[in-house]
């Protein structure tokens, strides 16, 4: 009675450990699927900078009273924002950091937690940035 009662309790702190783990490994791949999504917002970040420096060379080379060299401002502020948006981005990837073995499941759980929702935020920067800079093209660009 005594051998199976501790072998199943065995098994319980096996499983308890193995879904501690695999709570760790899931979450873990969760905030990476989103760092991996926003990421790829990146290329829009450079493609939307690139376009509205375009804009502002036209802008600064044009008579004053051109629509693009009355802009300057709304340009220069729309790449800070974009800039500032990718900036976040190498920020949390330079500071986010792998779980190692044997630090408490639950601490690192809530860590990871923390991370996605961080990402998320500079997710939602980068879309912001982006939706600025489509508006200022957009409106400019004629």
């Amino acid at each position: 009675m005594l051998k199976s009662t501790t072998t199943f309790s065995l098994m319980v702190i096996s499983i308890f450990l193995i879904s501690c783990k695999s709570e760790v490994t899931q979450k873990w791949e969760e905030t990476m699927k989103i760092h991996d999504e926003v990421m790829l917002k990146m290329e829009y970040t450079s493609e939307m900078s690139r376009k509205i420096s375009g804009l502002l060379e036209h802008g600064q080379k044009a008579d004053s009273t051109s629509i693009l060299f009355q802009n300057q401002d709304t340009l220069r502020q729309a790449i800070e924002i974009l800039e500032q948006a990718d900036i976040e981005m190498m920020d949390w990837m330079a500071n986010i950091q792998k779980p190692r073995k044997g630090d408490d499941q639950d601490s690192i759980i809530q860590y990871l937690e923390d991370e996605k929702i961080a990402i998320l935020v500079v997710g939602d920067h980068m879309n912001a940035a982006i939706k600025n800079a489509q508006g200022v093209i957009s409106s400019l660009e004629k």
